[in-house]
Parts: structure tokens; sequence; C-alpha cells
């Protein structure tokens, strides 16, 4: 998927995308498909754009090049020959399974959108007209264009990827709720964790003097310890924690504030092996899970699960622009949900006047009316 994107990414950075010409796409000579009556991709391509033509003639739109393709249709750069604008035009063949409801969603788009909220609204790509005859649908909407590359590594996923993006991190440690999320997350789907196994196999208590008890109190609630109350928490490496002040101290706290829960509250006698262990386990899980998965709109159930579902409401305050993504997708869909496996970057583009992100594949939903 890796790849994949950085080709895309490419391949619009390296050509101008929305040039209008009467220059017609060129294709690569591509090695035939052996056996009788097989095209070559060539002819294939070359076919798809004569038939586009013919088919958006008597509607007064010239397809140049194609911009993109899906499972159920291809977008054409196209111009209107009137007014000269520069559209995009999406085909859905009516061999498709899915061309009607393709068709009655971006319907829906065109006489809803005036009405609409328009914090949801501005979330639906401006559709100019539909068309259709025997063989094809036309969708003509509006010009966007991919959106930028930092935007799709905040907000999207790459399958088996690490997302190293420092601003990702950062956002996430600058909210309290994304971080209790994220915690939250990586201790229920961490098997070693207390909270999993507790309950059901126990462990070995250490008594722990009263010092200690109280220096972990401190500590936790930001308190600058002793000397003498750093050495019974020995378990804590302060120097590799550094400033005080820093985003690791702080996600440290808590991260001792779940241990400190979890050890001394629900049990009197918290060890501090038990405490070491958990803490690096849950730093762990949570710093794979921040690098692992792209939040928050394909968010990973788990670091080791790759199927996807919604990501939560803390983790969403941290990414707004994400946030009006998922809450526009949950207002257009009436199943309350939608598939996040197929929301990747070319499904989301970008509004060229004010940047402003735009769902463009409204055949994922089962809209509401």
């Amino acid at each position: 998927m890796k790849l994949l994107f950085e080709s895309w990414r490419r391949f619009y950075s390296d050509r101008p995308r929305f040039v209008l010409t009467e220059e017609r796409e060129e294709f690569p000579t591509m090695t035939p498909i052996e056996g009788p009556g097989r095209q070559t991709p060539r002819a294939v391509e070359e076919q798809w754009l004569k038939d586009a033509t013919e088919g958006l003639k008597p509607y007064g739109y010239y397809p140049i090049r194609k911009l993109g393709e899906g499972q159920y249709g291809k977008v054409y750069l196209s111009r209107d020959f009137k007014t000269e604008t520069p559209v995009a035009v999406k085909i859905v063949s009516k061999f498709s399974a899915k061309w009607g409801r393709e068709r009655d969603n971006y319907a829906f788009a065109m006489e809803n959108a005036s009405s609409m909220d328009p914090k949801f609204a501005g979330y639906l790509p401006v559709v100019y007209d539909i068309k259709e005859d025997e063989h094809a649908v036309y969708v003509i909407m509006e010009l966007l264009e991919p959106a930028p590359r930092e935007v799709i590594n905040q907000l999207l996923a790459r399958d088996n990827s690490y997302d190293t993006d420092p601003d990702k991190e950062k956002r996430i440690f600058a909210s309290e709720a994304a971080i209790n999320d994220l915690i939250d997350m990586a201790l229920n789907k961490m098997p070693e964790s207390p909270r999993n196994t507790m309950s059901q196999t126990g462990f070995e208590q250490e008594h722990v003097d009263g010092i200690q008890r109280i220096a972990l109190n401190r500590f936790l609630k930001g308190a600058d310890l002793t000397p003498e109350e750093k050495e019974k928490l020995d378990f804590i490496d302060f120097a590799k924690m550094g400033d005080p002040q820093s985003e690791r101290m702080r996600l440290h706290r808590l991260l001792g504030a779940e241990i400190y829960h979890m050890t001394v509250q629900v049990s009197p006698y918290p060890t501090e092996v038990m405490a070491r262990a958990t803490i690096e386990m849950l730093e762990d899980s949570i710093h794979q899970a921040i690098y692992k998965q792209i939040v928050p709109v394909h968010q990973a159930t788990s670091v080791h699960n790759t199927n996807t579902s919604g990501a939560s409401a803390g983790m969403l305050s941290a990414f707004p622009e994400a946030e009006g993504i998922m809450a526009a997708m949950k207002y257009f869909d009436k199943r309350q949900h939608f598939e996040p496996k197929d929301v990747h970057f070319k499904n989301v583009m970008m509004r060229p006047k004010d940047g402003h992100l735009v769902i463009v594949d409204l055949g994922l939903f089962v809209i509401k009316r």
C-alpha cells in the first residue's frame, strides 16, 4: 500500500493534473495478454476512452484523460463544450451491480446539499448534473485535487505499514482525552495486562512499605520527589524520562496512574516487578499503536489486528479534520456505520479553493433519505 501511495503521489506531482488541452491520454506499450480474443491493457483503456467520448458527446462534455478508477467506474477530467469549464465526470457502467446506488447517492447530494447542515454538506462533492443512457451513468461534478500527503498520513490508513509522522504523536500527546483513550485501548488489547489477567490467574503480591506508596502517589500527582522517595521507586527510570514537564514524563505519569489504580487501589499489596513489567508492556503497546495505526479515520482495533473500526471520541478530539469526516459519514449513512476499509486516499480529496476535504465515493453509503 505504501508503494501504491507513493506511485499515486508521484503521478500527480510529476505531470500536469488539470491542463485542459485537446491532447488525449497516451497509453504506454504493453505486452499483449496471450490467448484468443484477448485485448491488451492499452486496447482496453483506449476502448474505455472511446466509449466515454461517445457517451458524453450528446451531453456537451469531452473527456480528456482518466483521473482515477475504482471497482465500479472511472473518473475523467473533462471539458464543458459551452463554458470551457473543467469538470470531473464519474462514469459508472451499468454492468456494475451497484450502479443504481451510485446514481441515487449522487442525485441525493445534488438535490439536498443546499438544504443540508453546512457542516455536513461541505464534505459532499458539488454535483452539477447526472446523465444516463442504456450503457452507463455519468455524474458531472466539481474538479477536486488529491489531499496533501500530510493530511493523508494523519487521517487515513496505509495497510501493513508504520506511520512515523511526528505531528500525529504530538497531537495525540497534547490531548488528555486522546491519551486516555490510547491507554485504555492498549490495556484492553494487551493480553498480558493485569486488567485482563489479574482476576483469572492472580499475582504473587509483595508487601510495599508506606514510604513507597506515598512516594508513588506523590509522583503521580506531579510532586518533586526527595532522593529517598526516588530510591523507593527504583522501578521508574527518572534519568531516562528527562524534563519533568516533558511529554514523556506526562505520558509516564498517566501510565503510572493506570498501574497505580490496578496494583495499589485494586490490590492492597502492589508488587514492584508487576508495576515495572506492566508499565514497559503498556508503553510498548501504546507506541506501537501510535505508529502502526493511522488514526483516526481508519483505526485498527489492535496493533496485531488488521481489521478496522471507527475511532474513539477521545482520539477524534485530537484530529478535528477527521472528526468532521467521521461525523459526515455517520450523518449520510442510515446504518450509522460505514466500512473503514473502503475509506482510503482515493475516496477523500480536497477542494482547491478552500482546502476542504471531500468524500468522493458516495457509493460507500446507504444514504438516509
